[in-house]
């Protein structure tokens, strides 16, 4: 059997004191899913993503990416991190330019210029997320959904073999969520990345995800969206829309 891409086991992480943030939390995901985890605010979904990446600690259990620690993966450049919004910092006069460009420093250092490659990558990533025309724009300008995009290219100009992503749609409206959900699949489709989508949210998601994540202390749900109970579905997106994504470990689905 393949190493899976992400591989929790036993996870349990508590904050000040003796209650834990989430317990016993096994997670299995394989190279190019698209998974979405979800849950309610306080649930534990960012705790178990941050824990993921290395940045929350652990109690107990252990987590493995690409087989090995997750620091080595993140040295490799294997990893892109979309965080939340309120943490991207878009107040200065920055280029969207400029802002995917930076995102190919995690194979490079942040010493020297960046080569012919490396700006060749940028605009392949601006070119995927529909923004090429927008290059030399002030990312502040931008609407917030044109924000998120310019963020995603960011991420996908590092060349990641695996996307997590923190709530990347919070603040934007439901239009824009399924553009970008489209956008998202079609990427998982067309690169191969793993993606996983953290929000509270997964209405946008959830006709493109392989499989659905609910966490609340722990894993409550594990399976393909259509297998959840219709009365947790999010009634702001259109759900009578086809399944656009495939249920399998490789990404075959036509979008």
């Amino acid at each position: 059997m393949d190493t899976p891409i992400i591989d929790v086991r036993d996870l349990t992480v508590t904050y000040g004191g003796d209650v834990a943030v989430i317990s016993d939390v096994n997670l299995r995901i394989e190279r190019s899913q698209f998974v979405a985890i979800a849950g309610p605010n306080g649930g534990g979904k960012t705790t178990l993503l941050r824990a993921i990446l290395g940045l929350a600690p652990r109690t107990s259990g252990t987590i493995t990416l690409f087989g090995e620690a997750a620091q080595h993966a993140a040295r490799h450049g294997r990893i892109g991190y979309l965080p939340q919004r309120s943490q991207l910092g878009i107040e200065g006069p920055v280029t969207v330019r400029e802002v995917v460009l930076s995102g190919t420093v995690g194979r490079r250092g942040w010493l020297g210029p960046a080569s012919r490659s490396e700006r060749a990558q940028a605009a392949r990533a601006l070119e995927q997320v529909g923004l090429t025309d927008r290059a030399s724009m002030q990312v502040r300008r931008l609407s917030g959904g044109q924000q998120q995009r310019v963020f995603l290219a960011k991420v996908l100009a590092g060349s990641p073999e695996l996307v997590l992503l923190d709530e990347p749609t919070a603040g934007v409206d439901a239009a824009s969520q399924e553009q970008f959900a489209q956008l998202l699949c079609e990427l998982n489709t067309d690169l191969g990345a793993a993606i996983v989508y953290v929000s509270h949210e997964f209405g946008a998601v959830e006709r493109h995800v392989d499989r659905l994540v609910l966490v609340n202390g722990g894993i409550t749900f594990d399976g393909h969206p259509s297998s959840l109970d219709h009365r947790w579905h999010d009634p702001s997106h259109r759900h009578d829309l086809p399944h656009t994504h495939t249920t399998s470990e490789s990404a075959t689905g036509d979008v």
